[in-house]
């Protein structure tokens, strides 16, 4: 059985643990993947429910570690009100984040793959285009947002809004010098990207 050498041990290996549960709740507050966009959004969206995957073991092994290290942390805190604080903390989010994590990994796996599939990237000359598809399923209706990508140094991008569109179901994507064309069985969207803000470098 696991005896603490020192109060320096015990707090060392809390320290260790808690970075197992707090780092993924850092990286799941900021935007992108890391705090930042890479390569294109089609390369982001593959690597998401990875990503999700990643943080749920890396979670599920801290709240492992910090319940299979408990009595040993019990001796350590008496009289610590701030440790014993910290270590209730840890499991509260621990197990909020469990939850969390693996109800967004199933949300992914069934309704973001078929949106993925349906969504389009397009590299032209002088334009990126992202066409993002975002259904919802029986909690709202289906639609598409247009993005510009603007590429930025290292990889990383940001999206520069066009336009939303409503559901054209199975369409295809075309550029016309700076006319972008949606088109599908029922209708053309023809979206001036010429007059788009906020991608200087397009």
């Amino acid at each position: 059985m696991y005896q603490a050498a020192s109060p320096r041990q015990p707090t060392l290996l809390f320290i260790a643990i808690a970075a197992l549960i707090y780092l993924p709740l850092i990286e799941s507050l900021l935007p992108g993947l890391f705090a930042a966009y890479w390569v294109d959004p089609s390369f982001m969206a593959k690597v998401k429910p990875m990503a999700l995957m990643i943080k749920l073991i890396v979670v599920f092994f801290g709240f492992w570690k910090l319940e299979q290290f408990r009595r040993q942390f019990s001796d350590f805190i008496r009289g610590h009100w701030l440790v014993s604080f910290l270590i209730k903390l840890s499991f509260l989010v621990g197990i909020i984040q469990l939850v969390l994590l693996s109800l967004g990994l199933f949300m992914n796996l069934v309704f973001g793959a078929p949106a993925n599939e349906q969504s389009q990237f397009k590299r032209y000359e002088d334009y990126a285009i992202w066409v993002q598809t975002v259904d919802p399923g029986a909690m709202g209706k289906a639609y598409h947002r247009v993005w510009m990508q603007c590429d930025l140094p290292l990889w990383r991008y940001r999206l520069a809004p066009i336009q939303t569109l409503d559901w054209m179901g199975e369409y295809e994507v075309s550029l016309d010098e700076h006319i972008l064309k949606i088109s599908s069985r029922f209708d053309e969207i023809r979206l001036d990207l010429s007059k788009v803000p906020g991608c200087p470098s397009a």
